[in-house]
């Protein structure tokens, strides 16, 4: 599954807070709702790849409570750098 998260800045693993991965990080299956949140002078598009049987849990969150639009899902747990790939 391959998902994609905007980001205001360059993403840096070491500046990410151990405790906010718990809670879980926010990422689209749509990469043009993820490049709405990536903007200004330094956004990003951060894009991964989930396998099949990850070892990073992964959930589906409420996004709209119409269903209408992308998908919304959470990444938990353990940091999600292996899986980066853009």
């Amino acid at each position: 599954m391959r998902l994609y998260r905007g980001m205001t800045q360059p993403y840096r693993a070491e500046q990410i807070d151990k405790e906010k991965l718990l809670m879980g990080t926010d990422f689209t299956d749509c990469p043009l709702t993820a490049l709405h949140y990536a903007q200004g002078r330094n956004g990003v598009l951060l894009v991964v790849d989930i396998p099949e049987e990850p070892k990073i849990r992964v959930s589906e969150a409420l996004w709209s409570l119409d269903d209408s639009g992308p998908n919304r899902y959470l990444l938990h747990g353990a940091p999600f750098d292996p899986y980066v790939v853009a």
